[in-house]
């Protein structure tokens, strides 16, 4: 038996996205029609009148359309199923799947001193049905909240405590500096090696997460963090680089030392692989 280790988050978005549309009416002209796009809507107005559309006399108002309820359930239900499936064929296997979903409270939170951790994000992001959707994952995949981390952190752990009888199930390309099997079903199987992992998350640190408000090193994007990062170096001489390329601009770190910024973001960024663990640069 394997466990597979739903990212829970994911199903959360992904189904409820896939339900929810955004229709365009314009009621002084088109009375209750609603539209896909803006373009559509001035096609349809062109076909019956001379004059363009104005806005201020025939105002525009997006409004939102939900799928059947039964249908957001019955995504997140086959987003477990076929998954599970794929996995079970490719590792000849029977897999129980463990979904794992946030809960309350973040040790990150208080450590980012930079930039506020995920303090980019809005409540309105999320889809209208998260809520209905999370209430199912928990009644019927009894579902694990997890608290005080991350989804991510929980999968991490449970990966490391036991990677042969685990595989983590996820579309997010963190998740890949955790040694182990991993299913991304948008893209497929990956089996990542330690020190693959290891590359990863050093090279995560240089370029940030612009989803998660880390800054990473100042002026460093993704392309040149992985360049700067050689894969067979080993894990000292990745730190003395992380140091190195947040040295280049040290006043940019909201009163940080450039290595006071780099251990705080190699905190935000590095996924527990033990339960209540802090990174701390090696040899310390």
């Amino acid at each position: 038996m394997i466990k597979a280790l739903v990212d829970g988050d994911w199903i959360l978005y992904a189904a409820g996205f896939a339900g929810q549309k955004t229709g365009i009416v314009c009621p002084s002209l088109k009375g209750t029609q609603e539209f896909k796009t803006m373009t559509q809507l001035r096609e349809s107005i062109a076909e019956d009148m001379e004059a363009p559309l104005n806005e201020e006399d025939d105002p525009v108002y997006k409004r939102d359309i939900l799928d059947p309820e039964s249908h957001f359930y019955h995504s997140a239900k086959m987003m477990i199923e076929k998954n599970c499936e794929k996995i079970a064929e490719k590792l000849k296997r029977d897999v129980t799947p463990v979904v794992l979903i946030d809960g309350d409270g973040n040790f990150r939170t208080p450590l980012a001193q930079i930039r506020p951790y995920k303090g980019t994000r809005s409540v309105h992001a999320k889809p209208l049905m998260y809520n209905s959707i999370r209430q199912y994952l928990l009644d019927v995949w009894k579902a694990e909240v997890v608290h005080g981390q991350e989804t991510d952190d929980e999968m991490a752990i449970r990966q490391t405590a036991d990677p042969e009888n685990t595989i983590i199930m996820s579309i997010d390309k963190d998740m890949l500096q955790v040694p182990g099997r991993h299913l991304n079903p948008n893209k497929g199987f990956k089996k990542v090696s330690a020190a693959e992992g290891q590359w990863r998350l050093y090279v995560q640190c240089i370029q940030g997460d612009i989803v998660d408000n880390i800054a990473g090193a100042t002026g460093i994007g993704a392309k040149r963090a992985r360049d700067l990062i050689p894969r067979k170096a080993t894990e000292q001489e990745m730190w003395a680089l992380v140091l190195k390329a947040f040295e280049r601009k040290p006043d940019s770190y909201n009163g940080l030392t450039p290595e006071e910024a780099a251990i705080e973001n190699m905190r935000l960024v590095y996924l527990r692989r033990e339960p209540g663990e802090i990174w701390m640069p090696p040899g310390a």
